[in-house]
Formats: structure tokens, C-alpha cells, sequence
């Protein structure tokens, strides 16, 4: 049956994380300890770890080569010690597969209903922090009532104005958002502010540029961008097309790259 790995996978993360969290864990040491006397979180926390061994394995090369901090080597490898040789686990490596390995995966998926609202909250918020100042009250009215539009009409809207939006995942949670309308113009890009200057904005982008790739006749990628991100699309490698401009108390620069 064919699935969407980046899905599964990210439901088992999730489930992980969980876990840790239940059990208040916040770092290798805890970890070790509750594990060697609660069967219980050791059981649920190697099933979780195996599933994600075994599907980390058909990852595609991308993924891989973005998640270099990953040792993609111990997390397969645990996969098969935790299913084949349960009985002689070591828990200090496990615990190095979940807060070096699986901590520092970042992945990519469309949204869907499961995580919108979590993804239009992070908009919300990072636009609040650091692009709201920027624009007038109208401005804001519009730019909130279009991320409100796009919950309410979920998902037939998207279909019907020819928008996309992936969310990059890491420990469980929505670190980053970005979309796109009209097949090749970013409408949306933010980042968690924990992981500003980490990477994940070039990692979502490059996510959506292979995906705008795909499509014939198209040789450009275009954005309006806000004026604290300027700098940021100027390093993905997009160049003004004119000066700072204004309308409906939305600021906005006109920007593109060529594929």
C-alpha cells in the first residue's frame, strides 16, 4: 500500500516524543535511568525508536544528505538490534539514537488536517514577532484574516487558489512553514524563532524548489518579502526586481530566482 513515509514517520517521532515528555525526560542521562527500571518506557521507547530505524531506511538521498548531523548508520542499525537482538539493547546507545540522531532529523510534509491549525499558529506568532511592526493595522487585519481564510476553507481553498503548504517537523513539533501559490511564488515562509540561523528555512526551501522543479515551463521562482526578510532570501539567492513597496499597509519588496 503506498504512503506517505514522511507522514509515518513523523507520527512515530511524535509518539516519541510523547513518551519523553510523559516521563518528563529531557536529556541522555534521565533517560538511561528510567529506562533500566521502568519496563514499561523502555518497551514503548524501543518500539518507537525501531520503527523509525526501519523507516529511516528508505529515506531518499536528499533527505539524507540534508540531515548530515544524522548518523543514519546507528540509526539503522538500531532498528535491527532493538527487533532481532532485543535482549542485548544497550540503553546508552539508544539514548544516543534519540537525543543525537532522531533530535536533529528535520522533515518535510504537506500539511493536512492533523497539523493546519498548528502551522497557521506558528505563522501567526513569528509574524507577530517580527514582520507585524512593519505593516500598518490594516495590514495586519489582512495578513491574519487571510491565515483565518485558510483554516476556515481548508483544504477545498487551497485547491481553488493553486496553494501548497509544507511544514518541517523536528523533535515532533512544527518548526518551519512555507507556501506556495501558483505553483512557484513563496506566499508564506517562517521559522520558529528557537531555530532561526539553524538551517531550516534553506532546508524547507530546498524542499520546495525540487518540488517547483518538477514542473515543465517554469524557470523562476518569485516572493514578496517582508523587510525582515530580505536578507534571508538574498542567501537562498534571490535578487531584487524593484524597490520596497507598499499596499494595503502590507511593505513588501518584489524578489526572484532563477531555477
Amino acid at each position: 500500500m503506498k504512503y506517505d513515509l514522511a507522514s509515518v514517520l513523523i507520527k512515530h517521532i511524535k509518539e516519541l516524543y510523547y513518551i519523553l515528555d510523559k516521563y518528563n525526560i529531557s536529556d541522555k542521562l534521565q533517560f538511561v535511568s528510567v529506562a533500566e527500571t521502568d519496563l514499561v518506557f523502555q518497551k514503548a521507547v524501543l518500539m518507537s525508536v525501531g520503527y523509525i530505524g526501519e523507516l529511516s531506511k528508505k529515506l531518499n538521498d536528499g533527505i539524507k544528505q540534508s540531515n548530515l548531523s544524522v548518523n543514519w548508520r546507528r540509526l539503522g542499525t538500531s532498528r535491527n538490534i532493538i527487533f532481532h537482538d532485543y535482549d542485548i539493547v544497550d540503553m546508552e546507545i539508544i539514548s544516543s539514537v534519540v537525543f543525537k540522531d532522531i533530535s536533529a532529523l528535520k522533515l518535510m510534509k504537506e500539511v493536512d488536517s492533523n497539523d493546519i491549525q498548528q502551522a497557521l499558529t506558528l505563522v501567526d506568532e513569528m509574524f507577530s514577532d517580527f514582520v507585524g511592526a512593519d505593516y500598518s493595522e490594516r495590514g495586519n487585519n489582512i495578513f491574519k484574516n487571510g491565515l483565518k481564510s485558510i483554516y476556515d476553507e481548508f483544504p477545498s481553498g487551497l485547491i481553488s487558489e493553486r496553494k501548497k503548504i509544507w511544514v518541517c517537523y523536528q523533535n515532533g513539533k512544527i518548526i518551519g512553514v512555507i507556501a506556495t501559490k501558483d505553483i512557484s511564488h513563496i506566499s508564506l515562509m517562517f521559522v520558529d524563532s528557537r531555530y532561526h540561523k539553524k538551517g531550516v528555512a534553506r532546508y524547507m526551501f530546498n524542499h520546495v524548489l525540487n518540488e517547483v522543479k518538477k514542473n515543465d515551463g517554469i524557470n523562476q521562482i518569485t516572493v514578496n518579502s517582508s523587510p525582515y526578510a530580505v536578507k534571508a532570501y538574498e542567501s537562498l539567492g534571490f535578487v531584487k526586481t524593484s524597490e520596497q513597496q507598499e499596499k494595503d499597509g502590507i511593505i513588501f519588496t518584489p524578489m526572484i530566482r532563477a531555477l
